[in-house]
């Protein structure tokens, strides 16, 4: 079976389900691209069962810096909440007993730092805060063409 490729997102701005994703919808990145053979029911049945017992997360932007290979990217950093850590390593830990293999390792886990990438002059400046209530997924394709297409596959409540 292919693998498969998804990210794992706390949504700032509206993101439903069905809709092409792009970074510049507002989110904290829980779990970054990560490449499965589970397909998004499967996926997303595994999230449900990590968050089954927890509820809504406040999301609290504390500073800005740069980020990126290059530091060239403006984003507000997030409170490190305990509870936002504990899901992002319970939700990672889950998905590696699934064979889930991190295209980019370097920024999980011990060094998974939560923030609010700033777009087209939208940020989560210092100081904002957020209820956030859902989880969403996202799947990356490849088209017949040779082109990226990023959609919510789904939505999941906290």
């Amino acid at each position: 079976m292919p693998a498969r490729e998804f990210l794992i997102i706390l949504p700032i701005d509206d993101a439903p389900i069905g809709e092409a994703y792009s970074s510049a919808i507002l989110h904290c990145t829980l779990v970054r691209w990560f490449r499965i053979s589970e397909n998004e029911t499967t996926v997303a049945d595994i999230i449900a069962r990590v968050i089954r017992r927890d509820e809504p997360l406040r999301l609290l932007s504390v500073a800005l810096e740069r980020f990126g290979p290059k530091h060239d990217t403006p984003a507000h950093v997030l409170e490190r909440d305990p509870r936002l850590l504990d899901l992002h390593t319970r939700l990672v830990s889950k998905l590696s007993e699934f064979g889930a293999q991190h295209r980019s390792p370097q920024y999980i886990l011990e060094h998974f730092r939560p923030h609010v990438t700033k777009h087209e002059g939208r940020s989560f400046p210092i100081g904002s805060s957020l209820l956030v209530s859902n989880i969403c997924l996202v799947r990356k394709t490849h088209t017949s063409d040779g082109y990226e297409k990023k959609e919510i596959v789904a939505s999941l409540r906290l």
